[in-house]
């Protein structure tokens, strides 16, 4: 009895071992390539086992899905999703442990959804075209495949890259995001005066020593104009505070003759102050608005607070 034993269990580690050394091969890993939300990117599959990579940067609380379209039928991949610790986030076929993961088919068209993410930083897209098994699983310490089960084939592909922000905004692959409004620009001096406006703006009308809000959204719309009468000399004490979000916003106080009073911004700090003697009597227009300096790589609506405060 023992002897039969010894032989099964001798057996079983030739069966195990002969299927670890024929399973080994050399994966060839690309360089990664940066990515953006909505991106549509090909690539191409030139070798047996190979991993292509795409690096994007996100803010916590945004979701990312992802999918590989095959040309022709004969590709079939697979898609991890790693965190900026290089720790597992989504899978497209498999299973996600704490410290490797593992997928034991390929995909024609495989897709892979993460959850409402925790961390902010880059997030890797892995698109392989080989599969590995629970005994070797691809190890998040090492950043290694150290055996592969089967091949996928070879063959050209496209990555369909969406999100969904931590606002609610939904960016599908292929979706144009609408082009920031400009900040308006002061007029010469000595030359004639165009009006100003910020097309598309929520209009509000501002009191005096009362706070209003706004917020604008990733894409930054809309922007926001808050306007009030003053008399000649009258002192306009404004400020206005970001309280939630990360956009730059530009802010402007624009003369009922369309000058440009005052131009300032929150780029580096939460909070802008200042005060200012009106020129004349009329309606006097407040403008909050997105501006790209500077832009956050994972853009987020943006929640703000408008006083301001006229004095005789």
């Amino acid at each position: 009895m023992k002897s039969f034993f010894k032989i099964v269990v001798a057996v079983l580690c030739f069966l195990l071992l002969g299927n670890l050394v024929g399973a080994q091969n050399d994966i060839r890993r690309e360089s990664p390539v940066s990515t953006e939300c909505g991106n549509i990117i090909e690539g191409e599959f030139t070798t047996n086992f190979q991993e292509q990579t795409y690096i994007i940067n996100l803010r916590a609380g945004s979701e990312l899905n992802v999918s590989v379209q095959p040309l022709g039928e004969h590709l079939f991949t697979a898609i991890l999703i790693t965190g900026p610790t290089n720790l597992g986030v989504a899978l497209s076929n498999g299973e996600i442990g704490h410290a490797s993961m593992f997928w034991d088919t390929v995909e024609r068209e495989p897709k892979a959804s993460t959850s409402t993410l925790g961390a902010s930083g880059n997030y890797t897209i892995r698109v392989v075209n080989f599969s590995v098994n629970w005994i070797n699983p691809y190890t998040y310490a090492t950043d290694s495949y150290r055996y592969t089960s089967a091949t996928g084939g070879i063959g050209a592909y496209t990555l369909f890259v969406g999100c969904t922000l931590r606002d609610g905004t939904v960016i599908n692959a292929g979706d144009v995001l609408p082009t920031p409004i400009p900040p308006p620009q002061p007029t010469p001096a000595g030359s004639e005066l165009a009006p100003i406006t910020l097309p598309g703006a929520a209009v509000i009308p501002l009191t005096s020593g009362i706070v209003s809000g706004g917020s604008i959204g990733a894409e930054g719309i809309p922007p926001y104009t808050y306007t009030f009468t003053a008399a000649p000399g009258n002192t306009l004490t404004l400020q206005v505070d970001r309280t939630s979000g990360n956009l730059n916003l530009g802010i402007v106080v624009i003369s009922p003759t369309s000058e440009v009073l005052f131009y300032g911004g929150l780029i580096a700090s939460n909070t802008l102050s200042t005060t200012l003697t009106l020129p004349s009597e009329g309606q006097y227009t407040i403008g909050v608005f997105r501006v790209d300096l500077v832009p956050p790589a994972a853009p987020e609506a943006t929640a703000f607070q408008v006083l301001g405060t006229l004095n005789p």
